[in-house]
């Protein structure tokens, strides 16, 4: 049987069989938060500190459980009939995995990705000089969340984990098909916490339309670091890559309005915007 760290074969499984593993894949990722933390601590807020560390620990638990059984499930010792995309035959399943640590791609997935929030960190740094801003803290552990935890386990799981068993399927799927196919399940492991909501007495009208929004936003991010992982495999890029997404947010566009003290500079700050957007666009030349 091949190892983690043991030559790997990629083995060529039936369209059916990925997508099965895929739903298996990003539901356990959802139902590992439901099975493994308490439900007292569950019923808490989420933003709760011992809530924020059980989620952590059960979605740890997951990735770790997924990268080990990759190798049992799509690993052979014998090379299959067709080996496609140049993959070299002697690759690991942690390098199918995108364990590769290639520094220009890492530099240059981080530069790319900062270029599409241009405008924003633009627009953050002409109000670090307002003096009547607030300066909001947020709690140790909701950081070591979003810019830490999340983005690892997420890259693992729903990257790491499910592109290559797309690449290597016998149908012959293109890589453009896989961006577009695969953020379907990121975008649905997100879904549950519309049921969550409900249950704590949000109208279904504002729920539904924040979980359109919010279904929309996670998939169109995880088409894009899709095509990027397929381009250069490399995990710890788009790891950093999700780690800025999750610090810049959604943009901001309240300069717009006459009544804020950015307005004077709109212009400048809309240039921004268009310059950033117009740099992520021909970065992906440069892939």
């Amino acid at each position: 049987m091949v190892g983690i760290s043991g030559t790997c074969y990629h083995t060529e499984p039936t369209l059916q069989h990925v997508i099965a593993y895929s739903i298996i894949v990003s539901s356990s990722f959802v139902l590992v938060l439901y099975i493994l933390v308490p439900p007292k601590i569950r019923s808490a807020h989420r933003s709760n500190e011992m809530q924020i560390k059980w989620r952590m620990v059960a979605v740890t638990i997951v990735s770790i459980f997924w990268t080990l059984m990759y190798s049992r499930l799509f690993c052979s010792e014998d090379i299959p009939p067709t080996m496609r995309y140049g993959h070299n035959h002697e690759e690991t399943a942690l390098s199918y995995l995108g364990w590769n640590w290639n520094f220009r791609d890492i530099i240059f997935i981080s530069i790319h990705t900062t270029c599409l929030f241009l405008g924003p960190i633009v627009t953050d740094f002409l109000q670090s000089y307002n003096p009547d801003r607030l300066q909001i803290h947020s709690p140790i552990w909701a950081t070591v969340r979003n810019l830490f935890v999340a983005p690892l386990t997420e890259e693992i799981v729903f990257r790491g984990c499910l592109i290559p068993p797309f690449l290597h399927s016998a149908q012959q799927i293109n890589p453009l098909q896989v961006s577009i196919l695969a953020p379907v399940f990121f975008g649905l492991a997100h879904v549950h916490h519309a049921f969550v909501k409900i249950k704590s007495g949000y109208l279904w009208q504002s729920v539904l339309m924040s979980t359109l929004v919010q279904y929309t936003y996670t998939s169109l991010f995880g088409t894009y670091v899709s095509y990027v992982f397929i381009k250069t495999q490399s995990l710890p890029g788009i790891v950093i890559s999700h780690t800025i997404c999750n610090t810049m947010g959604l943009p901001n566009l309240s300069f717009g309005s006459r009544h804020h003290f950015l307005y004077p500079y709109r212009g400048y700050i809309s240039f921004c915007y268009a310059l950033g957007i117009y740099l992520f666009f021909i970065g992906f030349d440069y892939l």
